[in-house]
């Protein structure tokens, strides 16, 4: 009994303790909003001065030739994985991403000029929902997570997203990126060769094909026996013999769909939809404006409670 009761009087003890503690954190938040609040208004001069300032930046950076441009390029992969060429647009964005204009436009075979117009180039994966290839979606927000076990990611599609200042240039770059991977020499090899086995594919069922269709003739036309024969193993028949439709049908299917593989296979990969780049800048002003607005503000909080603290912040620091 004197146990239980020990142990109610302890839960009692940190409920207490919580309550207290949850009160102390309102206070605080409390406090802090109210102090931001009255920095705000003590210098709202100042504070409107910091919101102009983002504006006029907000605006000078999506005005002009500062304006981007996006556009996306879905691409179906027939040699190597959809990895394998996000790896390429991933080196090729680094080079974006540290201005290396020399680099980017060895690489991509084009003038500095034109190199210095990217703003990005990123890569996105089909996610085959529920292992479906009947539905896929585009994993824009790069939210697949490698242990998701339901949904994988199309290892024969991808999508090429691409940012530039110049919204005539995409034409161009079209062409740019499907020659740039095109052209890498260990993917044409595998290229190569999984053509290759896709006509060597075709060949043997063509083969097939004809020595069924002499098996037909014979059986239908030279062996006129009306003996008892089974078609399989659970129907019998007499009479002329069994034209082989279902063994025919099942390679007409097959190498239908090896033709549907050859007919867009003429490179590494093949254009499924090329780029419809947006009329306006992907970066907005209002977007901008709230990126720069809150760091402005932040900046003028940090400077206003350093000058109204300024006599504390310089007894401190002379204190020995």
């Amino acid at each position: 009994m004197e146990e239980k009761q020990s142990q109610e009087l302890d839960m009692l003890d940190i409920m207490s303790k919580c309550k207290d503690a949850a009160s102390c954190c309102y206070d605080a938040i409390c406090s802090f909003v109210t102090c931001i609040l009255r920095l705000t208004y003590g210098y709202k001069f100042l504070f409107l001065i910091a919101l102009i300032a983002a504006g006029a930046l907000s605006y000078y950076m999506t005005s002009g030739n500062r304006r981007v441009y996006k556009g996306d390029l879905a691409l179906k992969v027939n040699a190597g994985t959809s990895y394998m060429i996000a790896d390429l647009m991933e080196e090729l964005n680094e080079f974006v991403k540290y201005h290396d204009t020399k680099a980017l436009s060895e690489a991509l075979n084009i003038s500095e000029d034109e190199a210095s117009n990217l703003c990005h180039i990123k890569s996105y994966y089909y996610i085959a929902i529920n292992k479906d290839s009947t539905r896929a979606i585009i994993d824009y927000a790069r939210r697949y997570e490698l242990e998701d076990t339901l949904n994988t990611r199309v290892k024969d599609k991808l999508v090429v997203s691409v940012g530039l200042k110049d919204r005539d240039q995409f034409a161009k770059m079209q062409s740019t990126i499907t020659s740039y991977i095109n052209s890498n020499a260990y993917l044409k090899d595998l290229h190569e060769l999984h053509v290759a086995n896709l006509k060597q594919k075709e060949q043997v069922i063509n083969c097939d094909l004809n020595r069924l269709d002499s098996l037909q003739s014979y059986q239908f036309f030279k062996n006129k026996k009306q003996d008892l024969y089974l078609t399989n193993m659970t129907e019998l028949r007499t009479g002329k013999q069994d034209l082989f439709y279902n063994d025919k049908l099942c390679l007409l299917d097959k190498r239908q769909s090896l033709e549907d593989e050859l007919a867009g296979n003429n490179g590494i990969i093949t254009v499924m939809s090329p780029f419809h780049p947006t009329a306006v800048s992907s970066e907005s002003f209002i977007k901008k404006f709230l990126v720069y607005g809150c760091a402005f503000y932040i900046l003028f909080l940090i400077c206003t409670a350093v000058f109204k603290n300024r006599k504390k912040i310089l007894d401190y620091l002379k204190e020995e």
